[in-house]
C-alpha cells in the first residue's frame, strides 16, 4: 500500500481554506466598507475651486455610502505635500485624494525627485473635472481670429507677449506647444499666478493669454477679452459661439487641466470599483453638471482603466516638452 504523506495532505488542505478564505474575505470587505468616515485630501487651500469640487462631490459621495467624507487640504509645493500624504496612507478604502494633472503629469516631468510615483503608488479611481481652456486676447489687438493672430506673429517675430499663471503651468506649455507646433517667435511671460496674467491681458501691458474659462468668463462677457478658440475637441455650451482650434484651423492644440481621484496604492479593487462607481453616479446627476458649468467646467466621468490611461496619453504629450523646455522645479 502506498503510504500518504500526511503533512503533506495537510498542507494542501490548509492552502484550500486558506483560498477559500481569501475568497470569502474578499466580498465580505466590500459589503462592509465603509464602516466609519472617510478622508479626502485636496492639495490646495480652502476656498478654490479645486477644493469646492471636492466639497462637493464628496458630500454627494457620502450620502450615497452613508457616511461622512471629511475634507482635508494639504495645500503646498506643487500639490506634492497632498500627493506624499496618500500615497503614505493605509490602502484601506478610508483615504483618498484630488489628484491633478499637475500631480499625475506635470511635476514627474519637472522634478528630478518626487516622494511619489504617479503610476506606481496610487490606485487610479475616477476621473472629476476639465477645466476648458480658451484663447484670449486683448480686444485692441488687430488680431480678430487664430489664423489673424498666426499671421501677425509671422509678420513681427518676437512681438506677441503671451501671460501664463506661472512657469509649468498648463498655460505656459500651452503657449510652448503652439509656438512649437505653429513655428512661431512669441514671448513667454509668467506671471504668481493666473489673475495677475489675467489683468495684463486686459490692460494691453501682454496680448494675449492660455486660460481656463473660469478666470476669464467674466472678462469675455463684459468684452474686456476677445476669445478665439476653445483648446479642447468639442465647444463650450455656454460659450457656444466661440469655435475649437481645430475649428479656426489649428488640430491638435488641445489642452487640459483636469482632476482624478485616486487612492493609495493596493486598495482592494472592489473598494476602488465601488468608489468610481459612486463618484460617476454624482458626477451624472443634472444638479452637479450644471453647477459645474456654472463654475466654468466640465464633468469628467472616466472609469479606473480610463483614468489610468489618460494619464498615460497626457504624459506622453506633456512630459517630452517639458523635458526639451528644460523646465526644472528642484533644481
Amino acid at each position: 500500500m502506498k503510504m500518504t504523506d500526511s503533512k503533506g495532505i495537510g498542507r494542501r488542505v490548509a492552502l484550500a481554506f486558506g483560498g477559500l478564505a481569501g475568497t470569502l474575505a474578499r466580498p465580505a470587505l466590500a459589503q462592509t466598507w465603509p464602516s466609519r468616515p472617510m478622508r479626502w485630501i485636496v492639495p490646495f487651500p480652502p476656498g478654490g475651486g479645486t477644493d469646492l469640487v471636492a466639497r462637493t462631490v464628496a458630500a454627494g459621495v457620502g450620502a450615497r455610502l452613508s457616511q461622512p467624507i471629511v475634507i482635508d487640504n494639504r495645500a503646498g509645493a506643487s500639490t506634492i505635500i497632498g500627493a506624499e500624504a496618500t500615497a503614505r496612507s493605509a490602502p484601506d478604502g478610508y483615504t483618498m485624494m484630488t489628484a491633478t494633472s499637475t500631480t499625475l503629469v506635470f511635476n514627474p516631468g519637472m522634478f528630478q525627485r518626487l516622494p511619489y510615483n504617479p503610476l506606481d503608488d496610487f490606485t487610479h479611481v475616477a476621473g472629476l473635472a476639465m477645466f476648458p481652456h480658451v484663447l484670449v486676447v486683448n480686444p485692441r489687438l488687430e488680431a480678430q481670429n487664430v489664423a489673424e493672430l498666426v499671421a501677425l506673429a509671422r509678420q513681427r517675430p518676437g512681438y506677441l507677449n503671451f501671460a501664463s499663471p506661472g512657469i509649468g503651468s498648463s498655460g505656459h506649455l500651452a503657449v510652448e506647444r503652439f509656438a512649437r507646433k505653429e513655428r512661431l517667435q512669441i514671448t513667454h511671460v509668467p506671471y504668481r499666478g493666473g489673475a495677475p496674467a489675467v489683468t495684463d491681458v486686459v490692460s494691453g501691458s501682454a496680448h494675449a493669454t492660455f486660460m481656463d474659462i473660469g478666470s476669464v468668463a467674466t472678462q469675455i462677457n463684459t468684452n474686456l477679452l476677445r476669445p478665439l478658440a476653445f483648446m479642447q475637441p468639442t465647444r463650450v455650451e455656454k460659450f457656444s459661439t466661440i469655435p475649437t482650434m481645430a475649428e479656426a484651423g489649428f488640430p491638435g492644440s488641445d489642452v487640459y487641466s483636469w482632476q482624478g481621484v485616486v487612492m493609495p496604492a493596493r486598495v482592494p479593487s472592489e473598494i476602488a470599483a465601488r468608489m468610481s462607481a459612486e463618484v460617476a453616479a454624482v458626477l451624472r446627476e443634472a444638479e452637479l453638471r450644471q453647477r459645474f458649468a456654472e463654475m466654468g467646467m466640465e464633468t469628467m466621468v472616466k472609469s479606473p482603466t480610463e483614468l489610468r490611461a489618460f494619464l498615460m496619453e497626457e504624459t506622453q504629450i506633456w512630459v517630452p516638452l517639458i523635458r526639451e523646455l528644460g523646465i526644472r522645479l528642484d533644481t
